[in-house]
């Protein structure tokens, strides 16, 4: 069996990492080098060949702007227009190189859980999603199941398959929650304004939510919770369990955890719970306490202590 290993500290890596390294850095690194590698990149303002084809690409637009200012008197006022807009357009190609890298992103991991799945599954999964492969001649070869159910069948529907048949993706999984944080933190740094607005129109619409009567456990509260969200947010979904850093109920990154009926030991529970959501949910966490039958002096104290802990989460009391 083929061991991989970093470059630079010699630590064993998963063939995954191994192929994500070489890849995006050219260099077989561990996780903690490659971060270390996408920061010095960051600031050495490296661009890859997607970001060097778009920025050529406004050259052109840049320059007529700029000869139209030498030929309009106003210089200092179309100076500032002209870098206005070419800020827009920066962020315009931006996001759509990061579109990009995460469409390839997801047929690779399709790619690792099919080859993972292995060749009998893949097959039932053809059939399941009435997917047929093309071929040249004979029998399609698995790669050209590979390819077809890449080509028809969404990321989520293949991992949902995988966790039915009990296969193990979670390195892939837990991959694929480290590259959604990273994406969402650029999203935040790209347009912090829009995604803190997003952030209080839920909060705001789960404030609205009045359950049709009284639930004695939380998955009914959840479902029916979700249900009104998604007249709203129609990506709102349950979330499926893939470990203990995840939240009851998401929106585009926005984690929402719900506790109840709540009494004292429920909300024993809320911060542990918010250590793990806070960093994999950097667009933020909301906390809904419903049928709260905690005293009222002892829910006071609490929720002091939880805002000193927790400034960014919001607490809603129903």
């Amino acid at each position: 069996m083929t061991q991989y290993y970093c470059n630079i500290c010699r630590a064993t890596i998963t063939e995954r990492e191994y192929r994500y390294s070489k890849d995006y850095f050219g260099k077989a690194l561990c996780r903690e080098h490659q971060e270390a590698e996408r920061n010095a990149q960051n600031n050495r303002n490296i661009k890859s060949p997607q970001e060097i084809e778009i920025k050529q690409n406004l050259k052109p637009i840049e320059s007529k702007v700029i000869e139209k200012e030498s030929k309009i008197g106003l210089s200092g006022i179309v100076k500032k227009v002209a870098i206005n807009t070419s800020k827009v357009i920066k962020k315009s190609a931006n996001t759509a190189v990061d579109t990009t890298r995460t469409a390839f992103q997801r047929r690779e991991w399709k790619e690792e859980i099919l080859r993972i799945i292995g060749p009998t599954l893949i097959k039932e999964l053809a059939r399941e999603r009435n997917v047929r492969p093309s071929y040249d001649e004979g029998r399609p070869t698995i790669d050209d199941y590979i390819q077809a159910i890449k080509n028809n069948v969404s990321l989520d529907d293949i991992v949902s398959f995988a966790n039915r048949n009990k296969v193990n993706i979670r390195d892939i999984l837990t991959e694929m929650e480290y590259y959604q944080v990273k994406q969402e933190k650029k999203e935040i740094l790209r347009d912090g304004d829009a995604v803190k607005g997003f952030y209080e129109q839920v909060f705001s619409e789960i404030k609205s939510f009045q359950p049709s009567g009284r639930h004695k456990f939380e998955l009914p509260y959840q479902m029916e919770l979700v249900g009104y969200l998604k007249a709203k947010f129609p990506e709102a979904g349950i979330e499926q369990p893939r470990g203990s850093s995840r939240p009851d109920i998401t929106i585009n990154g926005i984690g929402i955890e719900v506790k109840g009926p709540t009494r004292v030991e429920e909300i024993q529970t809320i911060m542990e719970k918010c250590a793990r959501y806070s960093p994999s949910h950097p667009k933020g966490v909301i906390v809904v306490l419903f049928d709260n039958q905690v005293p009222s002096f002892r829910y006071q104290e609490w929720l002091k202590d939880f805002k000193n802990r927790f400034p960014e989460v919001r607490v809603i009391s129903k």
